[in-house]
């Protein structure tokens, strides 16, 4: 055979052959083709995306090289204080958000009124906020900058918002306050009178100024009629500074001598709480001293047999805690009524139980003789009988 043409026929046979191959091929990839989707839909503008699915936020489509991507709008979480924001977080009153009033339009200052609600931010609050006293340094106190303020000219300032939030000023003399516990004794504390916006809702602060001559002082009172030790008087607050025959504002007052063993306080009244008459056990302490006899016991104890007895509880006691005793003009003893009318005599009531109790000891010890008597009586008749 040829070389040349066997050569030829072999390059012939293999191209016929990797022709068919290759439309097999082609046919078979043919036959099982499918469509194959991109993974975003395509667009051409937002537009386009709207209706597809997306986050559950607020925000926009955008169209970014023909897939739609939907972009979630970070949302501000208002608030009234720091307590609202999450950790890390603080209350920022610059700009007013939501506000309920004519006084505060958003996007405007925020002249910190109660209407006007922050934003809360990443961070600590900018220096020198503050909305009391604590948050800032010893020497300063928290100064709410408003152009209003809630309590009228004149009167105790007693005013502070926590919703509103101040800056941190330098003390004054006059010391700075929000209510008259602020201030020293003898002091008010009184709302600086503002004409430019007097009935605005804002905190506001005040400055401690003498207040004027009272007919009123501190009286120690006279405390149980027995000295049995301290107890807690709820309702009563502490005496912080208060001082015997010092003046005093608030007529009918009381303090607790916190610790006193006669349970004594201090009341502002313009008379001796004491002069109605206080307990005194010492002889040396009194006069025209007289025995009480049996008969005089007797008489006691027939006044506390019939005396009526009632439970009730104080028109001013916020707890409204139960108490058991007697009501003066009800029938009361006028034996155990101090003299003004207003209080019961607790020494004198003590001792009325005890001549009763003494009255009926002796009773008891009659109807003891008069039984043992009827007793031997009784026994004597047996015995004759018996003979």
């Amino acid at each position: 055979m040829n070389t040349t043409f066997y050569h030829r026929w072999l390059r012939i046979t293999w191209f016929v052959t990797c022709l068919a191959m290759g439309m097999l091929l082609l046919g078979g990839a043919k036959k099982g083709c499918t469509k194959i989707e991109p993974q975003q839909p395509i667009c051409d503008t937002p537009v386009d995306c709207e209706g597809l699915a997306k986050p559950d936020c607020i925000g926009e489509w955008s169209c970014e090289l023909g897939e739609c991507k939907f972009n979630c709008t970070p949302q501000e979480t208002t608030c009234f204080g720091d307590s609202d924001c999450a950790d890390g977080q603080a209350c920022d009153f610059s700009v007013c958000k939501e506000p309920t009033s004519s006084n505060c339009a958003p996007g405007a200052p925020c002249p910190f009124v109660i209407a006007c609600m922050g934003v809360c931010k990443d961070g600590p609050p900018p220096t020198g906020e503050c909305q009391q006293d604590s948050d800032c340094a010893a020497d300063q106190v928290c100064n709410v900058t408003c152009s209003g303020c809630a309590c009228l000219p004149g009167q105790p300032c007693d005013c502070a918002a926590p919703e509103c939030t101040g800056q941190c000023v330098p003390k004054t003399d006059p010391l700075a306050c929000y209510s008259d516990a602020d201030c020293k004794q003898g002091y008010s504390c009184v709302c600086k009178p503002i004409s430019s916006c007097p009935n605005c809702l804002v905190a506001c602060i005040g400055e401690c100024i003498p207040q004027p001559p009272s007919d009123n002082q501190w009286w120690v009172s006279c405390g149980t009629p027995v000295c049995g030790g301290y107890t807690p008087k709820p309702g009563i607050p502490a005496c912080k500074g208060q001082n015997p025959g010092e003046a005093c504002f608030t007529p009918g007052g009381q303090c607790d001598l916190v610790g006193n063993t006669c349970n004594q306080t201090l009341i502002c009244t313009n008379y001796d709480p004491t002069l109605d008459g206080c307990p005194k056990s010492q002889v040396e302490s009194k006069t025209a001293i007289r025995i009480i006899d049996n008969a005089d016991k007797t008489r006691v104890y027939e006044t506390l047999q019939s005396l009526p007895l009632a439970s009730y509880t104080y028109k001013d006691d916020p707890n409204q805690t139960m108490r058991l005793g007697f009501l003066i003009g009800h029938g009361g003893p006028q034996d155990a009524v101090l003299p003004s009318g207003e209080r019961v005599d607790l020494y004198a009531y003590t001792s009325m139980a005890i001549a009763a109790l003494q009255a009926q000891a002796q009773e008891i010890d009659r109807l003891k003789t008069t039984v043992q008597t009827l007793t031997e009586q009784v026994d004597a008749l047996k015995a004759k009988a018996a003979k």
